[in-house]
């Protein structure tokens, strides 16, 4: 569901029939997309658009451009993005465009993913390209800036990025500037030239001005195009006409002022305009862009197209937007002043014209423009309707910060509109405003209270009901939500679709997180099929990927790479490109690929799922793709590479949603990493952390931490306190059908009863891992322990338990261990984790103290790496050091 968008504002506009060649410049066009960015920056009436519409039309110039043309609404950073998008595939074919509720809040981490995966999608453009940002300086917004900043730090090779504005935008110009990464046209470069000038006004313009008088306008206008059109305008005007030796007094009275063309323009031109025209100008100018149909509702009249027409052939500042000649804007300066016009001898027209335009706005489905224009009109009313009738869709298409500015321009009305106080609390819950949400509900109620006899009393409780259940869930208060859930949508009328979704994926991820599977399986399998037969495609495909998600949990690892696929085939659309939303399945698929020990099409898997999950912005999913990603290239021997993902993966979990039991499986990776490293006071210093005590009660949530404290419990060697907390676990684990889950800790069992001695034990905790596993083809689970479970499995060998299945782990415990030894680094003291850290950030050209800050280590130790790194190398510079770690594929 999406917003109908203005295809006049990715119209490349025309060169005017007439215009002077201007080849300096075009060849400085010519020179800058060689670089990142060129900056066409000058005040309005230079001819800033003309000039880059000559350039595209010059012959042998079919550089392809994508074109947006800007206005003041597109400071809200989502309706920005959508224009963006848009323009860019009318060049480059393959850009996603925001997912539906991705881009809720600028703030969070979604906006800065999805700018990811649109430079990726660009950057697969095989062709050189350029985006065209015209009217710049109507942005005010940080987010917007901050956007396109992104997007200059992160170009593609191919792309050029061209901005037309008044004023400097606030960009890194200067540090572009000083690479020679920027190509700078402004105003003193688009003056006319006193040759050009004779060109415009004689043979252009029909004039036989001497060079003296032409060299009079150009230096009394100083070459600003607007001034010159304006004076030929004038002497083209019957009274010069007439009155030959009134041009020279014309010349010496002229200047380039904005007020002295104000002035002509009121007294030359508007007042010599026949009646109806003037009138036609003056009113139209209320409008940004505008079309026959709309012109004759604001007017009242039934031939604005040939008017639009006779203006465009007297070349009175209408400027064309389509290809058709349809759509028409004012030139900027022109219009103002057409406005200014209206406003000193019209204003009581004002509201009434403001009204008609709203009226047509809304009955042709564009709403953002019927609002302006009803809140220019002062109907706060007819405001507050529209608002009401469109927040719902806005809501859906995850542009509540464009609801949020709307109520709050009729925030009076509020208390009046219960309606606009739920779209706001659904608005701010979305963007994770929650704290103000609760006194919006309160006087909802109030207001219900006291007027018993509304007829949709029901519905606006059923919508309270809704929000307070989703921010229970999200304040992580499982069990309220889940009651709030179930109470919502016992109430909610079955074609209340899009709120029982939200309600029956926050009802299963309650129940999910609580501990109750089964009810959530029930929840999600119901939601899933529910939606998947009404072709909502949005939460069918989560619904569907929790449902695999909890059959992994299960042990059902063949059921759950079945029902991913199946999330795969539903979010495919006919043009084969895959919706954001899969990255979840794409990750369940990775994972699964990673349990049967193939890493190539983990990693695939991994990859694909992170180009869309960055897209999608869910920090859960992200964080769990590189969670994989590490164990992936750890898996490979790639261990530096590891690190970083698991550096990313730990950056996420420290922000907001992540669930706690995500964070817990990235800490236990690292707790395992420091285990094998034989670091066992950083694993012991974590679980200090925590606030850990293996004799405590735990959570469902917290099942993985107390897992990691077991591990750890064995590496100190407190063999009876790990295995009765092994026990307890275990007990959880099968009481809530986690057989997923019982196999590792079978596993961790068995070590255990090995390391104390018992071996008989510990083989009969292996038998029953290995009757669980067989049948789902699990491999790394055993793998992932090394050498004490290899050894163990030779056990379980020579005793006939299992023989093709252990002969089978076996084999790829070899195959694991070529692996891992073909990846080795190539030095006789190989370097530790931390000092290739320390290795790649020296070659990045970090101080001792940034590579400290970096790490969180003090500068000391940094040097005493930074030694150890020289002797292994055998250097004694840091130029020196890179260069051999260069040499031996280290970096």
């Amino acid at each position: 569901m999406s917003a109908p968008l203005l295809s006049t504002k990715f119209y490349v506009p025309p060169p005017r029939p007439a215009l002077v060649s201007r080849p300096r410049l075009l060849a400085l066009l010519d020179q800058g997309l060689a670089r990142p960015l060129t900056l066409i920056s000058a005040p309005t009436g230079f001819g800033k658009t003309t000039l880059l519409s000559e350039w595209r039309a010059s012959a042998g110039r079919d550089y392809p451009l994508a074109w947006l043309s800007l206005d003041p609404e597109d400071n809200n950073p989502i309706r920005f993005l959508n224009y963006l998008t848009a323009a860019l595939r009318n060049v480059v074919p393959g850009v996603s465009e925001p997912a539906p509720g991705m881009l809720r809040s600028p703030e969070t981490i979604q906006l800065q993913a999805f700018l990811t995966g649109l430079i990726n999608d660009l950057d697969q453009f095989p062709e050189p390209f350029a985006l065209v940002l015209d009217d710049y300086h109507l942005i005010r917004s940080s987010a917007v800036h901050e956007i396109i900043a992104f997007i200059l730090d992160h170009l593609p090779q191919r792309m050029h990025l061209v901005l037309l504005t008044r004023s400097d935008p606030p960009l890194p110009l200067a540090s572009l500037r000083a690479r020679s990464q920027l190509v700078e046209i402004r105003a003193d470069d688009l003056r006319f030239s006193a040759g050009e000038a004779q060109a415009f006004f004689n043979p252009l313009m029909g004039l036989a001005l001497s060079p003296g008088d032409v060299a009079a306008i150009e230096q009394r206008t100083e070459g600003w195009i607007a001034a010159l059109q304006l004076a030929a305008l004038v002497i083209q005007s019957p009274r010069l006409a007439q009155e030959p030796e009134a041009i020279p007094r014309f010349i010496e009275a002229f200047t380039g002022s904005h007020h002295y063309i104000a002035d002509y323009l009121s007294a030359e031109v508007l007042s010599r305009q026949p009646e109806q025209v003037r009138t036609f100008l003056l009113q139209t100018s209320i409008l940004e862009r505008m079309t026959a149909e709309l012109c004759d509702r604001l007017l009242g009249r039934s031939d604005s197209l040939a008017m639009l027409r006779q203006l465009d052939q007297a070349n009175l500042f209408l400027v064309p937007l389509d290809e058709q000649r349809r759509w028409y804007r004012y030139h900027h300066l022109f219009a103002e002043l057409l406005r200014s016009q209206l406003q000193e001898v019209a204003s009581e027209q004002l509201p009434e014209l403001h009204q008609r335009a709203a009226d047509w706005y809304e009955q042709n489905g564009f709403v953002s423009e019927a609002i302006t224009h009803a809140l220019a009109a002062g109907d706060l009313q007819q405001t507050a309707r529209i608002v009401e009738q469109h927040a719902m869709a806005t809501l859906m298409r995850g542009d509540s910060t464009t609801l949020l500015g709307w109520i709050a321009s009729i925030a009076a009305l509020i208390p009046q509109h219960p309606w606009l106080g739920i779209y706001q609390s659904w608005a701010l819950l979305i963007t994770g405003e929650i704290e103000p949400i609760e006194t919006r509900l309160q006087a909802v109620e109030s207001w219900i209270a006291a007027h018993p006899s509304i007829t949709d009393a029901q519905e606006l409780e059923d919508h309270i009901a809704a929000i307070r259940a989703l921010i229970a869930g999200r304040r992580g208060l499982a069990q309220q939500a889940i009651t709030l859930a179930r109470r919502a949508l016992e109430r909610l009328p079955d074609s209340e679709t899009a709120i029982r979704s939200v309600l029956m994926l926050t009802l299963g991820d309650a129940s999910w997180s609580s501990g109750d599977l089964v009810g959530a399986m029930q929840v999600f399998n119901q939601a899933a099929h529910m939606q998947a037969a009404t072709d909502n495609i949005l939460p069918a495909t989560g619904a569907f990927s929790s449902v695999a998600a909890l059959l992994v949990e299960q042990g059902q690892l063949r059921r759950a790479a079945e029902t991913y696929q199946e999330v795969v085939r539903i979010a495919t659309r006919a043009d084969g490109r895959i919706m954001p939303t899969a990255a979840p399945a794409y990750l369940g698929l990775s994972g699964l690929a990673y349990e049967w020990n193939d890493l190539d099409a983990a990693s695939r898997d991994a990859r694909q799922g992170l180009e869309l999950g960055r897209r999608w912005g869910n920090p859960a999913t992200l964080a769990g793709i590189y969670l994989l990603q590490a164990r992936i290239q750890q898996a490979q021997g790639q261990r530096l590479d590891s690190s970083e993902a698991l550096r990313q993966a730990e950056e996420l979990a420290r922000g907001p949603g992540v669930p706690l039991a995500t964070a817990y499986r990235i800490a236990e990776f690292r707790v395992r990493q420091w285990l094998q490293q034989a670091n066992l006071e950083a694993a012991v210093r974590w679980v200090g952390q925590q606030a850990l005590d293996p004799g405590d009660a735990f959570s469902y949530q917290q099942q993985i931490a107390y897992l990691t404290l077991a591990r750890i419990l064995i590496a100190q060697n407190r063999l009876e306190v790990a295995s009765s907390l092994l026990e307890r676990i275990l007990a959880q684990f099968e009481s809530l059908g986690q057989m997923g889950r019982v196999l590792e800790l079978l596993l961790l069992q068995a070590l255990t009863m090995n390391a104390k001695g018992d071996v008989t034990g510990a083989l009969a905790a292996l038998a029953r891992a290995l009757a669980l596993g067989e049948p789902e083809g699990c491999l790394r689970v055993f793998l992932d322990e090394g050498a004490p479970m290899a050894e163990l499995l030779r056990h379980a060998g020579s005793r006939g338990i299992a023989p093709p299945y252990v002969a089978r782990l076996l084999s790829e415990f070899n195959r694991s261990k070529a692996v891992t030894a073909d990846s080795q680094q190539p030095l006789i003291e190989p370097l530790t984790d931390r000092e290739r850290q320390v290795l790649r950030l020296l070659a990045e050209g970090f101080s001792n103290q940034a590579i400290a800050e970096r790490l969180v280590i003090a500068v000391g130790t940094v040097k005493t790496h930074t030694a150890s790194l020289y002797r292994k190398l055998g250097v004694s510079s840091r130029t020196q050091a890179v260069a051999r770690a260069t040499q031996l594929g280290l970096l």
